[in-house]
């Protein structure tokens, strides 16, 4: 499968008029509608008539984007998942506590257990992490959040609409500079643990009957017990441990100009589309159909995750009186859901490993709010681990 990922917006905590949605999204594409998707994509783009051969959805019309929406929902297999944050409800402040936490976190654990090397590599990561511009950290977290879902979300969905999708996964993330920058490379690096970090909290979620064949080959063997290094962050540490591999899940991952990607540029009106309507800067015809597309997070039903840095905002800040609440209320409630069957049972729960698994890193927590009160399809009782 094919993911494309860009974001859309500033992620500066400067309150404007009309709000301060900052968002990632991640376009997924199963090889078998992948080709057919972007050739109707660039048809619509020259139909389009820009004079600048790469679209940019900042410059596009509702009808743009309604035409986009639907190219993708017809193709009835590529969705659509969205991390956001509304950047006005927070301050510099908040964000550097929250980043000055997160590289405490990963300097803890550091003692004589582990060799000089191993413990400079780790601190020289946790400086980084505090040299971070507010809004690069904020992009960064919702990044990894990001990432999380789609692996959940695509591995449950495709084991049931197209189990062989799932023996690939391609990850293209849009470029801010020609050459690879700090802030790209230092993401590229700590996203691996960091999923592993979020995988033993909250597990992968997989089908009894789902078709998980072409997975195989991600798939550690099971273990009678949790590793040593990460018998502290597993609730139940004695018992089997069943784990895939990040690594291996990640292994094709690249920043790629937009200039020279169809499904970069496909994903950034995408991203447009849903800031500028969360921002009242686009009508009700152009993104009225966007949460035909979005498939709920199995792990939370959720169909967005706005997320928090700080417990400075409340959880579930008074959202019904947030400028865009009718707006991502509408998306949640069209969003579609991630079961086939209604009756599919869950068989199992993985953890995720990596090879940069010497230390259980824990990323601070970021909380994620319900958009709306969907109903989901499906009741899944789940357990930690």
């Amino acid at each position: 499968m094919h993911i494309y990922i860009d974001e859309a917006g500033s992620f500066t905590t400067v309150r404007e008029s009309r709000g301060s949605i900052s968002c990632v999204a991640a376009l997924v594409v199963p090889e078998s509608v992948h080709d057919r998707l972007l050739v109707q994509f660039q048809k619509l783009t020259r139909s389009w008539r820009f004079s600048n051969s790469e679209v940019k959805g900042r410059l596009l019309s509702e009808r743009h984007f309604d035409e986009t929406i639907c190219a993708v929902y017809n193709t009835r297999r590529a969705f659509l998942r969205i991390a956001a944050m509304d950047m006005g409800l927070h301050t510099v402040a908040m964000i550097e506590d929250h980043k000055k936490r997160q590289a405490e976190r990963l300097r803890e654990p550091m003692d004589d257990r582990f060799t000089p090397a191993l413990v400079k590599q780790v601190y020289g990561l946790a400086s980084q992490i505090e040299n971070l511009a507010p809004q690069l950290y904020a992009e960064f977290v919702l990044l990894t959040q990001l990432v999380v879902s789609v692996i959940q979300t695509s591995t449950l969905l495709f084991s049931q609409l197209e189990p062989r999708s799932l023996s690939c996964f391609s990850w293209r993330v849009d470029a801010k500079d020609r050459q690879v920058t700090k802030h790209e490379e230092l993401w590229g690096t700590l996203i691996l643990p960091f999923i592993q970090s979020q995988s033993l909290r909250s597990q992968t979620i997989f089908l009894d009957e789902g078709d998980y064949s072409y997975f195989a080959p991600f798939e550690n063997p099971d273990l009678p017990t949790a590793p040593d290094h990460l018998r502290d962050a597993v609730v139940c540490p004695n018992e089997t441990f069943s784990s895939f591999s990040v690594n291996k899940i990640m292994a094709d991952l690249q920043f790629v100009d937009s200039h020279s990607s169809l499904g970069l540029q496909l994903v950034d009106v995408l991203a447009s589309c849903f800031r500028r309507a969360s921002n009242q800067r686009l009508q009700r015809q152009g993104w009225q159909n966007l949460g035909r597309i979005i498939v709920r997070d199995p792990r939370t039903d959720l169909a967005l995750e706005i997320c928090t840095l700080s417990d400075a905002v409340p959880s579930f800040y008074p959202f019904h009186d947030m400028s865009y609440a009718q707006t991502l209320d509408h998306i949640a409630k069209t969003s579609r859901g991630y079961l086939i069957r209604r009756n599919s049972q869950i068989r199992s729960m993985k953890g995720i490993s990596s090879i940069i698994d010497t230390v259980a890193y824990q990323p601070v927590g970021v909380r994620a709010h319900k958009a709306s009160a969907a109903q989901p399809e499906h009741s899944m009782s789940s357990r930690s681990g």
